[in-house]
């Protein structure tokens, strides 16, 4: 069963996310009882573990992401609309370190404060200690 194995995380997710629905996901979809959906919409996505799991079941003809975040919006479109350039800007970003990792985490954090560049914050998001991502009250990423 795909939701019983969405449950055990075997469903790839992108985004690391503290708090995620991803163990919810199968059973928010046992709401909707089999019966298919047009359009699912997931206001608050974060990981978008419900439109994942809803996809990988065929459950909806139309997904709509969105999250109160715009650089992890932005993301999302990228990662559906052009996967390759993202992947390769991710890519650079991920290498593009010599023997400091840290003080490349902080560039790239300091950066991605000021340009809200999607690519950078899946960088920051994968390298966040235990995925746990905060905010400060000014909206950096801290």
């Amino acid at each position: 069963m795909i939701a019983d194995a969405d449950a055990r995380g075997s469903l790839p997710h992108p985004v690391p996310y503290q708090g995620s629905k991803r163990k919810l996901a199968s059973r928010i979809i046992a709401l909707l009882q089999g019966e298919p959906i047009r359009h699912l919409h997931e206001p608050f996505a974060g990981s978008a573990a419900l439109t994942l799991a809803s996809a990988r079941q065929g459950l909806a003809q139309h997904f709509f992401i969105n999250d109160s975040l715009p650089p992890l919006a932005a993301l999302w479109g990228g990662i559906i609309a052009a996967p390759e350039p993202l992947a390769r800007r991710y890519e650079a970003l991920w290498t593009g370190h010599s023997d400091d990792a840290l003080g490349h985490f902080y560039k790239v954090r300091a950066e991605f404060n000021r340009d809200r560049e999607p690519a950078k914050l899946l960088y920051l998001l994968a390298r966040c200690v235990k995925s746990a991502v905060r905010f400060n009250e000014s909206g950096e990423f801290n």
